[in-house]
């Protein structure tokens, strides 16, 4: 089930769609900023998963990215329950999580990381910042692949129960500070912090003037609701 989970989860976040990295990133925020002062009203967040949706133009990108957040999404839901008590507020704030999680797989993440650093400098972010932001976008999908590895390879081990677990996470943690070690030596050679960054030419299209509309739009909704 992990590896299944962990497969959509890759599959959901592998695609890259056509929207401007800009655009990208003024809507998503307009959209999160939206669900967060509806106070997660359920027709702010229904509208917000209906946006993503036109902007990464599959349907299948967001369900993949939403199959692989559930175990999140029960665990966050549990939780609430228990320490608020309340299914109303309950029903609210999952509500917000799936639309915070479709902004973020439809949205964000459908966006090449070099465009997103190129859009961060654009806004007068430091490259050394604009690079390490798009460098984590990166390197979540990278744990994920490592990750599948490492179920796959315990899996023929034959391990079970409370020592999978055990092994899976320490096996994984290795991997993970060893990619890291890896990743800082090759920045270091390369002279990282120098600003090498292309000016963006890049013209917006009428799909990312129509996503702007929508998402001011849902702003104004959530202020006046």
């Amino acid at each position: 089930m992990i590896r299944r989970l962990l497969l959509t989860a890759n599959e959901a976040l592998a695609t890259y769609s056509h929207l401007d990295a800009r655009i990208a990133l003024i809507s998503a925020t307009i959209v999160a900023l939206a669900v967060y002062l509806s106070n997660f009203n359920v027709l702010i967040s229904i509208f917000a998963v209906f946006i993503s949706l036109i902007a990464c133009k599959s349907p299948q990108k967001i369900l993949k990215g939403l199959t692989a957040s559930i175990p999140f999404i029960l665990f966050f839901s549990i939780s609430s329950y228990l320490l608020s008590g309340d299914l109303t507020y309950v029903t609210k704030t999952t509500f917000g999580v799936i639309a915070l999680i479709s902004v973020g797989v439809g949205i964000l993440y459908g966006t090449p990381p070099e465009e997103v650093v190129n859009a961060l400098v654009f806004f007068k972010v430091p490259y050394r910042y604009a690079f390490l932001i798009a460098l984590a976008f990166r390197m979540f999908q990278i744990y994920i692949v490592d990750l599948i590895h490492v179920v796959e390879a315990l899996k023929m081990s034959g391990e079970k129960g409370l020592s999978y677990y055990k092994k899976l996470m320490k096996t994984f943690a290795s991997i993970a500070v060893l990619r890291s070690l890896a990743i800082s030596e090759a920045l270091y050679s390369k002279g990282f912090g120098l600003e090498n960054v292309k000016s963006y030419s890049r013209k917006i299209s009428k799909s990312d003037v129509v996503l702007l509309i929508l998402s001011s739009f849902l702003l104004i909704l959530a202020i006046i609701e």
